[in-house]
Order: C-alpha cells, then structure tokens, then sequence
C-alpha cells in the first residue's frame, strides 16, 4: 500500500511529503482519515527518507518497521480531498533504529504528531 503521494524535500535528516486524502483509502472509514493511517504515512515518510538516504550513500534500500509511536498527538482527522503534508526530522540512529519526529498538517494547521521508532532491517527484503 502506497500512502504517499509525493516526496516534496529530502536531505540528511529531514523529509517532507505529501498525500491526497481520497475515499478508496484503505484507512479512510467513510467519513474521515483514521489515527492507523495517519501514523502509517508519518512511517511511509520515514521509509522514503531512509530510502533516499540509501541511495545517495550508493547503498541498497532496506526494508523498515514502526517499532515504537510515543507521544503521539491527534488534533483533527483529515476527511476526504483534504492534503497531508508531512515533515520527518531525524532525532537519532542507533543500533538499526532510527528515531523520528513527525508532524501532520493541513494547510496551516498541525493535526498530528508523534516521535516513531523505525527499525531498519540488515538485508533489503529480497
């Protein structure tokens, strides 16, 4: 599943995103995003950073996992048409976990935010 529909920046330790809220969304329940999908595209955001990463070290991409969502905080679930626009800040890496802030707005308003925990896996999935 595919919850990002654009990479807007990227570079060593921040990305932003981005993601069009439509009705066939897995995560949207018929009336609004859900919480599990707001927390999967702060992931998915977190993977793309990590894959960009990858690639401009001339490395294989490598397959992440949430391991941990602390402090999370949800001030409003998006409805459907409404734009995510999603910012990751690397806080950490340690011992295959990279420890991101993440926060969720639309338009000018944050709506979301947590501190994940991503474990990035020794091989690439293949």
């Amino acid at each position: 599943m595919l919850m990002i529909d654009s990479m807007l920046e990227a570079d060593e330790r921040h990305a932003v995103s981005n993601l069009i809220i439509r009705k066939n969304n897995l995560f949207f329940n018929g009336s609004e995003f859900t919480v599990p999908g707001i927390i999967e595209h702060i992931a998915q955001t977190a993977a793309a950073h990590n894959g960009f990463i990858a690639l401009l070290r001339n490395q294989p991409v490598r397959l992440g996992y949430i391991a941990a969502v602390k402090n999370l905080k949800i001030f409003k679930l998006p409805v459907a048409g409404e734009k995510l626009r999603t910012e990751i800040e690397v806080i950490t890496e340690v011992m295959g976990f990279v420890v991101v802030e993440g926060r969720v707005r639309t338009g000018h308003s944050e709506i979301a935010s947590c501190e994940m925990n991503v474990f990035i896996s020794k091989d690439n999935g293949k």
